[in-house]
Formats: C-alpha cells, sequence, structure tokens
C-alpha cells in the first residue's frame, strides 16, 4: 500500500508501532531544558518514519496553543465559570478552557491582543478574579487555564508503553499576584500526572519549559492529554509531588499559593502552550495557517473570521427556498469533519442573532429550528416552513474536549 493511500488512523497505529521499535533513549529523573541547541535528539527519529506515513513532523500537539482562533466569541468573554462541578470546562477560545471550582466564586476569562514581545505570538488567554474564592479554599477548589491533546495523537507519544518518549512542555505566563504556581500535565482516562512547580513576579511574563521522560507505566493515555496551568487548588488538587504521581488528581503541591483566587481582580494569562516529543523545549513556532485545519476540527462557523457567533448579518450564512410539498431543511457540510461526534450544531438568525432560530425572510420573522442528522461531516437544520418562502441561517459546529 502506498503511504499516502493509508487512512489517518491506520497511518497513527503504523507510526505507534515504529515508535515502539526505535531504541529507548536514556531514562532520567528529570531532563533539563538546554538552551541554544538546535537539535532535538528524541525528535530526531520521527521525520523519516513520518515521511515514509506520509505524517509531517509535528511541531505542537497542543490544538491551536497560540489561540490563533475564537470562532465562536472572537475574544469577547466568558463570565461566572465557577460551580462545584469541576466537570464543566468552559472554552475561552477554540483550544483553551477553565477549570473553575468554587463555591462562592466568579470568574470571567477571554481571547486578548497581549503576549510577551518577541515570541511570535499575538494572543494570550486572560483570566480575572470577579468574586473571591473563600478565605479558606474549599478541598476541591480549583482554578487552572487548559488545553489539551486528542487521544489519537497522544499515541505517537508512547505513553503507558516501555517505550514512552521523553517530551516537553512550554508556555508562557503571566500573573497580577506573585506567587508560585503549577503546570500539570494528565489525562481523562490514566491514573498518572506530572506535576511541576514555578514562580513568577507580578505583572512580567515569563517563560517556562519543563523536559521530563515520558509515562512508561501501562497506563491508558487513549483519552485527551491534559494540560493544566494551575492558579489555585485545594487540598485535593494540591496534592501531588513534583514529577510523575499516581494521582490523577494531582494539579500542583501543597507548595501552591493560593492569593489569586482571594484577590478580586487579580489576573492571570497564559500563552504560547507547547507540548513536544525530545529533550529540549523549543520555541513557539506554529503559524495561524498551519493551526487552522485541525482547528476546524473541533469549531467551525458560517460567519466570517473575526465574526462573533450571534452577531446579526447574513455575510456568510446559507438560504434555502422551500418549494410546495417539501419540508424546511438546510443540509451543512462541513469543511473539516469533526474529530470526535459534535456536541452540538446551533443555528442562528441572520437578523436577530438569536440561538435555535432560522430566519423566515419572506415573512421578515424568526422561526424555531433544530439540527437533525448530526454527523461528523455535517447536519440538517429543520424547521416548519410554508411554503414559497425564503429562509436564512448562520450556524455553528461544536465538536470541542
Amino acid at each position: 500500500m502506498e503511504p499516502h493511500r493509508m487512512s489517518y488512523r491506520c497511518r497513527r497505529a503504523f507510526l505507534a508501532l515504529m515508535l515502539a521499535l526505535v531504541p529507548l533513549l536514556p531514562a532520567a529523573a528529570e531532563i533539563a531544558p538546554a538552551p541554544g541547541l538546535a537539535v532535538n535528539a528524541a525528535n530526531a527519529v520521527l521525520p523519516d518514519a513520518q515521511a515514509n506515513l506520509g505524517i509531517g513532523p509535528r511541531d505542537n500537539f497542543i490544538n491551536d496553543g497560540g489561540a490563533f482562533f475564537d470562532h465562536e466569541k472572537e475574544g469577547g468573554a466568558t463570565a461566572g465559570l465557577c460551580n462545584d462541578v469541576l466537570a464543566v470546562l468552559p472554552h475561552v477560545t477554540d483550544g483553551y478552557m477553565v477549570q473553575c471550582g468554587s463555591a462562592v466564586a466568579a470568574v470571567s476569562c477571554q481571547r486578548v491582543s497581549d503576549a510577551p514581545s518577541g515570541s511570535g505570538l499575538a494572543y494570550s488567554v486572560k483570566c480575572t478574579v470577579a468574586t473571591p474564592a473563600a478565605a479558606s479554599l474549599g478541598a476541591t477548589d480549583l482554578l487552572a487555564i487548559v488545553t489539551s491533546i486528542a487521544g489519537d495523537d497522544m499515541i505517537a507519544t508512547g505513553f503507558g508503553t516501555p517505550g514512552a518518549l521523553p517530551a516537553c512542555l512550554s508556555f508562557w505566563v503571566k500573573a497580577s499576584v506573585a506567587g508560585t504556581y503549577a503546570m500539570a500535565f494528565n489525562s481523562d482516562s490514566a491514573r498518572q500526572s506530572y506535576v511541576r512547580m514555578f514562580a513568577i513576579p507580578a505583572g512580567q511574563w515569563q517563560k517556562e519549559s519543563f523536559c521530563f521522560p515520558g509515562d512508561a507505566t501501562t497506563d491508558d493515555w487513549s483519552a485527551d492529554g491534559i494540560v493544566n496551568v494551575t492558579f489555585a487548588a485545594g487540598s485535593v488538587f494540591a496534592s501531588g509531588v513534583e514529577g510523575w504521581n499516581a494521582n490523577p488528581s494531582a494539579a500542583a503541591t501543597s507548595a501552591i499559593a493560593n492569593a489569586m483566587f482571594q484577590t478580586a481582580g487579580a489576573t492571570m494569562q497564559v500563552a504560547g502552550v507547547k507540548f513536544e516529543l525530545g529533550t529540549v523545549a523549543t520555541a513557539f513556532a506554529e503559524t495561524a495557517q498551519a493551526a487552522l485545519p485541525q482547528v476546524l476540527e473541533y469549531a467551525e462557523k458560517s460567519y466570517d473570521q473575526g465574526v462573533a457567533v450571534g452577531t446579526p448579518g447574513a455575510l456568510g450564512g446559507q438560504e434555502e427556498y422551500v418549494a410546495a410539498g417539501n419540508a424546511g431543511k438546510i443540509r451543512l457540510h462541513f469543511a473539516q469533519p469533526c474529530r470526535f461526534a459534535p456536541n452540538a450544531v446551533t443555528a442562528y438568525s441572520p437578523a436577530t442573532g438569536a440561538a435555535g432560530m432560522v430566519r423566515d425572510t419572506t415573512a421578515g420573522a424568526d422561526v424555531a429550528a433544530m439540527a437533525e442528522n448530526v454527523g461528523m461531516t455535517g447536519a440538517t437544520i429543520a424547521f416548519a416552513a410554508t411554503a414559497g418562502h425564503l429562509y436564512t441561517a448562520h450556524w455553528f459546529k461544536d465538536c470541542r474536549f
């Protein structure tokens, strides 16, 4: 079989097999970054295998680590995020989420045009504490900016096998409150969590880089790899030690400073998260053009780039003339198939921006609509129609983690 004709999943599975046959690199309790080295030794084994399989080199496993795309809100704020149900992870951008657990706190997060100078980045994800947490944090209180790696992309790391490859995580961080914070890497399905602490001054961008041995246990990394930049954690989550923990809840050690979460108006920002295989943390070099195809696997809309979902305006929307005897249906074909089954496909009225509506342009009124036959490649917007009327709609697909 010619490499370029292999399916995506076949190529990934075959790549995982080839990686398992690669001689293991020397093990180390901690692998320190070596600034200035141009060659990433561990990643050097990948290009030939990837080229033979028709798979390009993977510079960054994170989905839109540069926060180039925010299809839904286009920089608008996501507010009131805290709750006691930590399974809820509201999206701030297409690739970034926030995990905020507290019985009393409220946080507002959004993409902003503030990034470290000289980094090649244009955006960061910024959260502001609107209502502070209690003076004594609850055991399950948590505040973290989160991004992730798709489970099938984790195959290439070899994590959960004796052939696990070393990896590096790097990111830029800034906070209005100086303190000691944490980076944690774990999985929805794994029983392991890797934790490192770092200290930053107030109001200054600082780059953090951590290189570490892969998880060579027999753990399951088939679900998403999760990167947490943790700014506050109660005792349940501040339960780790630096390095690998046989504790999936570990998001920090007890050294974490929780004053951020207890300060009204405090801000925290993260930019340019990068996960790569190897022993050297390299500079963030991904472009918006390179990131877009993967981003579209998770979020896509009919609106133009830069126009938030729900904004009134017909530009880019779809229309359907309903002839006599026909049902009201608008078929959508996604430009990029979803990586996972969609969480939701929502119609919006181009005239009013109302969700769950299409516009009857002939009658000048919104009509209730819902998505049917929702699949990874498309969906149908269905509505009660009047024969001889023209209907228009915008839409947004959400296939995000």
